[in-house]
């Protein structure tokens, strides 16, 4: 079996992996790109023939920044992005800082794309 293109997953596959999980981790590879090695690395699921089951709940798409998916997630709250905000909370908000929140503190990870950016995961769905 080859699996030079399973990225860093080939490694954590030992020298006799089973067939179903090989074949399961090619498809989730094949249907999602090298998002779903990261979601692997990220989320760290059982490396079985279900490895690809749970990234739909996971994955929270490919981001520009960890700030970008930020804004965005205070857009969800029904802010279009900082000038949906009363002004004089404005001043108390920094991009960085609530990503730093949301990335460090929380369930979300991220994992850098190799195209650039990065893709998010919620690491507790």
């Amino acid at each position: 079996m080859d699996y030079d293109e399973f990225g860093s997953l080939g490694s954590n596959l030992g020298e006799w992996p089973n067939f179903e999980t090989v074949a399961a981790i090619a498809q989730g590879i094949e249907e999602h790109g090298p998002a779903f090695i990261a979601y692997v690395e990220v989320c760290e699921p059982t490396l079985d023939k279900d490895v690809a089951s749970g990234f739909n709940d996971c994955y929270r798409g490919e981001w520009n920044s960890e700030q970008d998916y930020a804004e965005h997630e205070i857009g969800e709250l029904g802010f279009a992005g900082l000038e949906g905000i009363p002004a004089e909370l404005v001043p108390y908000l920094n991009m960085d800082m609530i990503a730093r929140e949301i990335f460090r503190h929380g369930t979300m990870s991220s994992h850098e794309n190799p195209s650039g950016g990065v893709y998010v995961f919620d690491t507790d769905a």
